[in-house]
């Protein structure tokens, strides 16, 4: 049975290659798998 944190959304995956973005610092996002970075401006 997977739990909360295994749930995945669309706004956590990396625009360019799919891949799981993680959160690095304050409202900046990595992608793990190709380095891409945003910055969510719609973020409450």
């Amino acid at each position: 049975m997977p739990s909360v944190r295994e749930e995945k959304r669309e706004e956590d995956l990396c625009i360019r290659c799919g891949g799981e973005m993680v959160h690095i610092g304050f409202k900046i996002y990595r992608c793990q798998v190709c380095g891409h970075e945003e910055k969510p401006e719609d973020v409450m």
